[in-house]
């Protein structure tokens, strides 16, 4: 079963069956979109030696898709994208596909490429070699130089339902679906954060994310004091800083429409989630940030 837009879906298919397939692609959407998933299909099917409505399932490239093989390049960051990595890139794809029809180049997280990174695999995405497809992953297409972006393809997918991501959840075995529900705590959104960030998130969320979290609509009701104090305690590890954020974000695009201010916050939050690739004063970001989420 397909765990991302059925209508993205489409679109994907209709690009292999009719033979329109660009050179390079951004994936993109928010938290829970499934955008991992997306990209895993849309690999798999360009790859499929006998493609029809999907991947056929039983040809070579099909039987490695989850596997490492020469034809696919995958980039998931740490911290950063860095111009080594690129340079890496550019020298392994510059002789095209080894024995399939495409070679896929994934780069995760994609707007964590640094300015000369960008610059370097600009001059990729100018002169692609013969038979290599690029897609970037990333839920801030914003973060991406534009002369990146105006070479892509950008294929924006929507959240996930709760009634779908519970029919995934019964879908796993009985083991995925405890491991699961004990790093979520049964948080429906949780879940798809995970779910959808598998490159990036621990094996296990720290317990004490648990133990802090606050959703944003009970933040929002602090004293300036208690939302300091709730600042230097989510500072101390920037992936539990991430995650409150992430999940502060579909809380408020949920609300978005009932609150004009909770446009100003959004906008806050996706700039201090990308700041979180730097070296910076988190404590002192996100007392700034705090102190303007007013009701």
């Amino acid at each position: 079963m397909i765990f991302f837009s059925k209508r993205n879906k489409k679109i994907l298919d209709g690009i292999i069956t009719n033979k329109t397939i660009s050179h390079a692609y951004i994936f993109t959407g928010k938290p829970g979109s499934m955008v991992n998933q997306a990209v895993h299909y849309f690999t798999k099917s360009l790859q499929c030696e006998s493609f029809s409505q999907g991947p056929c399932e039983i040809c070579k490239a099909c039987s490695q898709s989850n596997k490492q093989q020469p034809d696919k390049f995958i980039i998931v960051p740490k911290d950063s994208i860095s111009i080594e990595e690129i340079r890496s890139l550019q020298d392994y794809i510059k002789y095209g596909p080894f024995y399939l029809k495409y070679m896929v180049v994934i780069i995760h997280q994609a707007h964590l490429l640094t300015d000369k990174a960008a610059n370097a695999f600009l001059k990729t995405l100018e002169e692609p070699p013969q038979g290599v497809i690029f897609i970037l992953n990333t839920n801030n297409t914003s973060q991406i130089i534009p002369t990146i972006r105006s070479r892509c393809q950008i294929l924006e997918f929507p959240v996930i339902s709760d009634q779908v991501m519970q029919t995934y959840i019964a879908s796993l075995s009985d083991n995925n679906r405890k491991n699961l529900q004990t790093q979520s705590a049964n948080n429906v959104e949780i879940m798809k954060y995970i779910i959808d960030s598998d490159e990036t998130l621990p094996q296990t969320i720290p317990i004490e994310f648990h133990q802090i979290y606050q959703p944003y609509s009970e933040f929002i009701q602090k004293s300036p004091l208690e939302k300091l104090n709730y600042a230097s305690k989510i500072s101390e590890k920037k992936e539990i800083t991430r995650l409150v954020l992430l999940l502060w974000m579909k809380e408020l695009y949920d609300e978005k429409n009932k609150n004009k201010k909770n446009k100003f916050i959004l906008e806050k939050l996706v700039e201090n989630i990308s700041l979180l690739k730097y070296n910076l004063n988190l404590k002192l970001h996100l007392e700034n940030l705090f102190l303007q989420c007013q009701i």
